[in-house]
């Protein structure tokens, strides 16, 4: 940019110019205020005026701008410096006739302050965009902190903070508060059947179903694994069983389908109100709506459950003492087994090809589908999910070479796996607490008609775990591909299973899977072909299947 000379004339500027020149490139001759006002911009380095042009910026010009671009006066009156100065102290002066040498001087000194405003300037802009950089990025970080990375929803610590907030506000202020605790029923072994992306998946739809259900004012947290809660300020406790119960019909009434998996999934729900319950604060009242989950699980899931009363909880104290013992103990006699059982696994995990793998896969879903259908109690479906586990660790263990052959089993091979359910009798008596496991380990190969192995047993006199690992075991040979055959077509398993019916096959658990067959779409087939052979087991076996 130029520097500006601005005189009352041309011959004092041209002056002024030839004692710059020399040194300085670039400079602006200017007579008038106008032309001062359409040249003088931020990014001048310097401004050179006489007297006269002092007179002239005092009244036509703010004094301002000289803030951003140095001046210097050349005056011939010393006496007017300090009125100048106290007007605006950015402007520097000299006397008119001082040398080119101190002139030059001066203008190289004026030059540099300009570059030390600008760099100022710079780095001031700079700082401001710095710090609204970290304004920026704490507020991000501190919204981050506060949501569960998976879900989107609020996370513990939020919750933790804001219940505190809100409990002692709605007391002060005489407001109700409600919480509602939500729980997925069945989860872990979701987990276990179906992999933990597909667990991601049901955790994301069920975050949203929560979203689309409570309103604006609510606080929706994932609470921790398969736990969400939700706070509900000045709401009472029916409203809040009214919004839990239609979330938890929400969930019950729509599949739960990723495009590749689908199947159906129950929440419990624990409930509880400030003004309903009364805790004497924030944690009792977690606490409260924590045992009210406790009893919506234990009788039975799938439902919401409210805080009993004061007169309730008094008597489940006086028991608790024993049932927490027992609980414990059972917990613990659990937690063995399932350490046995992986144990095993683990051990025959590289023994086993990815047709079995698929196999046994198959095995466990249509088990756990089939039991949900028959509405079988969780201790019963976790004794024949122990008894499966066992049955195919240990059989992969001692036989592998048999089951992965991949020519049809001889006379001596078939002999080999006829005298299996022995061993594994006698392997799972090492371990007392697998008894009712052993017993449909043992009988898993008798048929319905009495032609089964080991003792010929018929009908109802086979233990339920057997003739269900029966049928899910058969179902799950045909709809896989084994090591000397491919699996078989839909139409011929749904033949396979109606003619099995009543003679290896229990009549009853056939209709059963082909309702689940239906319902969970476990075969590429078209209905009507599976409802025409439930029809056709219905007529063959009306005594059984009224």
């Amino acid at each position: 940019m130029e520097i500006l000379v601005a005189g009352k004339s041309i011959q004092d500027i041209s002056a002024i110019s030839r004692h710059l020149t020399p040194v300085f490139a670039g400079i602006c001759e200017i007579t008038t205020i106008e032309a001062l006002r359409s040249n003088l911009q931020s990014s001048t380095p310097l401004l050179i005026i006489d007297s006269y042009f002092l007179d002239l910026l005092s009244t036509h010009l703010d004094f301002g701008f000289l803030l951003e671009t140095p001046c210097l006066a050349l005056l011939e009156d010393d006496n007017a410096i300090p009125d100048i100065l106290k007007k605006n102290p950015a402007i520097d002066f000299l006397p008119s006739g001082s040398s080119p040498a101190i002139l030059r001087q001066k203008v190289q000194f004026l030059l540099w302050i300009k570059t030390v405003l600008n760099e100022k300037n710079i780095s001031a802009i700079k700082l401001i965009d710095i710090e609204q950089s970290v304004k920026d990025n704490m507020s991000m970080l501190d919204a981050l902190s506060t949501r569960d990375g998976l879900t989107g929803l609020f996370n513990r610590r939020h919750f933790n903070q804001t219940l505190r907030e809100l409990f002692y506000s709605a007391v002060q202020q005489g407001k109700d508060l409600s919480l509602l605790l939500i729980d997925i029923d069945y989860f872990s072994q979701i987990n276990k059947l179906h992999g933990h992306d597909y667990g991601d998946f049901i955790l994301n739809e069920l975050a949203a179903r929560i979203t689309s259900v409570f309103r604006p004012g609510d606080i929706s947290c994932r609470f921790g694994g398969e736990d969400f809660c939700v706070l509900l300020p000045d709401t009472d406790l029916e409203t809040t069983k009214k919004l839990g119960e239609i979330f938890r019909t929400k969930c019950n009434k729509k599949t739960f389908d990723n495009g590749q998996i689908a199947i159906d999934i129950t929440v419990s729900i624990g409930c509880i109100s400030l003004f309903s319950s009364s805790p004497k604060d924030h944690d009792e009242f977690v606490t409260m709506a924590e045992m009210a989950l406790f009893s919506a699980k234990s009788e039975g899931r799938n439902r919401l459950i409210d805080y009993q009363s004061t007169l309730e909880i008094r008597q489940y104290a006086r028991k608790r003492n024993f049932l927490t013992l027992k609980n414990n103990l059972n917990k613990l006699l659990n937690k063995t087994k399932i350490s046995t059982i992986s144990s095993l696994q683990l051990l025959a995990r590289d023994l086993t090809c990815q047709d079995d793998k698929e196999h046994n896969n198959n095995i466990n879903l249509y088990m756990q589908l089939l039991c949900a259908n028959l509405h079988l109690p969780d201790s019963v479906i976790a004794t024949f999910t122990n008894a499966i586990s066992l049955h195919t660790s240990i059989r992969c263990l001692l036989h592998s070479e048999i089951i992965s052959k991949q020519e049809s089993l001889n006379n001596t091979e078939r002999s080999i796996l006829k005298e299996f359910p022995y061993r594994l009798t006698e392997l799972t008596e090492l371990f007392d607490y697998f008894a009712k496991e052993r017993t449909v380990l043992l009988s898993y190969g008798e048929k319905y008609d009495g032609t089964g192995y080991p003792d010929g047993l018929r009908g109802n006199e086979i233990p339920l775990g057997a003739r269900v690992f029966n049928i899910v075991d058969s179902l799950a040979a045909m709809n896989a591909d084994r090591p000397y055959r491919k699996k078989l077509q839909p139409q011929k398993i749904i033949e396979e299973l109606l003619e099995g019916a009543g003679k290896q096959f229990d009549p009853f658990l056939v209709g059963r899977t082909f309702e689940i067959i239906l319902k969970n779409k476990l075969l590429d087939i078209e209905p009507k072909v599976v409802q025409v052979a439930l029809h056709n087991l219905q007529k063959h076996f009306p005594d059984i299947l009224s």
